[in-house]
């Protein structure tokens, strides 16, 4: 079974409503969106996608735990995932590390009160 997706947007795309689809939209901001998935997640994990919506989040303290995967390739270029935080500097504990084929996985939790 595929896991719920939630888009935030300012409008959701014309014709969009799609039986038994997993995705739905929300026009009312991060913070509805993360209410919305609370629900839907009950005590399960929430993961975010996208630079503007992980800093979003971070920016409103509503990020628990970053991990960060390091493959061995330089791309170059790209929009940097934590270039706009509004709220800086956001304090990480010692990361866990696992190690896999052919990525590194680290495991930040976020320091609580220490903005």
């Amino acid at each position: 079974m595929a896991a719920p997706v939630i888009v935030v947007t300012h409008q959701v795309p014309e014709g969009w409503r799609r039986e038994n689809s997993t995705v739905s939209f929300d026009t009312g901001g991060i913070e509805s969106a993360m209410r919305k998935a609370a629900e839907i997640a009950g005590d399960r994990v929430i993961a975010l996608g996208s630079p503007s919506i992980i800093q979003q989040c971070l920016d409103l303290g509503l990020v628990d735990r970053i991990q960060v995967k390091i493959v061995p390739v330089l791309i170059g270029d790209g929009i940097r995932l934590f270039g706009k935080l509004a709220v800086a500097p956001v304090e990480l504990d010692d990361p866990e590390i696992s190690q896999g084929n052919g990525v590194t996985h680290l495991y930040y939790d976020v320091k609580r009160g220490a903005r």
